[in-house]
C-alpha cells in the first residue's frame, strides 16, 4: 500500500480527496476537518459522496455509536472502529481494494443505476462512449459527455465518477 496520513484537513487536502486522488479514504468523524467544516468528518463525507460518489470511504471512529451522526455511518462504504486490530483492518482493505480495481464491479453499478431509470439501452452507449476515449487516451468532462442520458444529474454525476475511476485504471496497465 502506499498511505498518506493526515492529523488534520485543509482545504487543499480536502480537494485532493474530493478529485478522487486517492483509491480510498479512511476518515474519522471527530477532529480531523473541524478547521473547515461545522460536522467535521461527516461534512467531509458528505462533500466527497456528493462530488464523487464512487470515491471509497471507511468510516473510522473511537466514539461509541452516536445516533446524531448515523448519517456518517450509512454515507460509508464500510465501517472501522477503534481500535481494529492490524489483520481486521488490512482484511477490510484488501476486500475494497479487490472491489475497487474490479472492472465487473463498476460495470454492474452502471447498470444499477441505468435499470431503474428504464434506461439499460443507454449502457451500450454509455460503453461506446468510454472506448472512444479510452483509445483517444484523452479523458473527457464525463458529465457533459453523458448528456443523452435521460437521468437525474444525481445518477448521471455517479455514473461519470464510476467512468472517470475506470478510466483512471484503464491508463495504469
Amino acid at each position: 500500500y502506499s498511505i498518506d496520513r493526515w492529523e488534520k484537513l485543509d482545504e487543499v487536502k480536502h480537494k485532493r480527496l474530493i478529485e478522487g486522488e486517492f483509491d480510498i479514504i479512511i476518515l474519522d468523524i471527530y477532529g480531523v476537518a473541524k478547521d473547515i467544516a461545522k460536522n467535521d468528518g461527516l461534512d467531509i463525507l458528505q462533500d466527497i459522496k456528493t462530488k464523487n460518489p464512487s470515491q471509497v470511504v471507511v468510516a473510522y471512529s473511537g466514539h461509541s455509536f452516536d445516533f446524531s451522526k448515523n448519517k456518517f455511518w450509512e454515507l460509508a462504504d464500510e465501517k472501522l472502529t477503534k481500535p481494529t486490530p492490524f489483520v481486521g483492518t488490512q482484511e477490510i482493505i484488501d476486500q475494497l481494494i479487490d472491489q475497487t480495481f474490479n472492472v465487473q464491479y463498476h460495470v454492474d453499478h452502471i447498470k444499477n443505476i441505468l435499470k431503474p431509470n428504464n434506461a439499460t439501452d443507454s449502457y451500450n452507449q454509455v460503453e461506446k462512449l468510454f472506448l472512444k476515449y479510452k483509445k483517444e487516451s484523452s479523458e473527457p468532462n464525463w458529465f457533459s459527455e453523458l448528456n443523452f442520458l435521460t437521468i437525474k444529474d444525481k445518477e448521471k454525476l455517479k455514473i461519470a465518477s464510476i467512468l472517470r475511476k475506470l478510466f483512471k485504471y484503464s491508463h495504469l496497465s
